[in-house]
């Protein structure tokens, strides 16, 4: 199990869906990160790290705030592309308690 402020997760896409492999993934996982301005991006084959957190400069509602590190792996079988990721929180934990 997991300690508390970390999350691990799988996702499992079906290699029916049009376009999808590992390159395409990697790829539009990168773009989305990008996109809501991940605070650094590092992708190497198939693995991609990126931090997030408050001490940047968006909005509030932004996704990646109560996040302050991720790490994703992209791999595949004969019948999917499988996601799986670890997502830390630590900093959340930390503001919380100073705030309490």
């Amino acid at each position: 199990m997991a300690f508390p402020i970390s999350y691990e997760g799988t996702m499992i896409i079906p290699r029916g869906e049009v376009g999808v492999s590992v390159e395409s993934t990697v790829t539009r996982i990168r773009d989305e990160l990008k996109r809501i301005r991940a605070g650094s991006l590092v992708v190497e084959g198939n693995r991609i790290t990126f931090t997030g957190g408050m001490m940047r400069l968006v909005t509030s509602a932004n996704p990646l705030v109560p996040i302050d590190k991720g790490e994703v792996e992209i791999t595949e079988d004969q019948k999917s592309v499988i996601v799986t990721f670890r997502l830390k929180f630590t900093m959340v934990l930390i503001f919380d308690s100073l705030v309490v």
